[in-house]
């Protein structure tokens, strides 16, 4: 048993060290570029002004779209996790009747409620400038 072990380990290790070597080997060889550009620099102009703006305005009403989906999005979100810090509340409120020890719990909740309420003003500045914008399409 020992005289294959060893057999199959030496053949491993042989596959192994080829293996090294073949990927360490450089596969061909490596040309570097001349300095000297034939390429002409791009025109002074910048491309998106030559269709009057149309590529600017189309990728600005992409942009303006996402933002308003994200805000949408976020609202959902806000809306769940208040729904959620409900939810604990009433959990606290249940174990504290039990007579356990919330302290550390209402702490959390109060640090989230705080984080909420930081996160739904700067969702509400948000909203103010996405309802000042008259949108793309009206």
């Amino acid at each position: 048993m020992s005289t294959i072990y060893r057999i199959s380990s030496i053949c491993l290790l042989s596959v192994l060290v080829l293996g090294v070597i073949f990927i360490a080997a450089p596969a061909g060889s490596v040309f570097a570029q001349s300095p000297i550009v034939d390429t002409p620099p791009p025109p002074a102009g910048n491309p998106a002004d030559e269709d009057g703006g149309a590529f600017r305005q189309a990728a600005l009403e992409k942009l303006y779209k996402r933002a308003v989906a994200n805000h949408e999005r976020q609202s959902k979100m806000i809306e769940q996790a208040d729904n959620i810090g409900n939810r604990i509340a009433e959990m606290i409120a249940r174990a504290k009747e039990n007579g356990k020890d919330t302290t550390a719990l209402e702490t959390a909740l109060a640090e989230f409620n705080e984080s909420l309420g930081e996160a739904r003003l700067k969702f509400d500045q948000t909203d103010r400038i996405i309802q000042q914008h008259p949108g793309f399409d009206r």
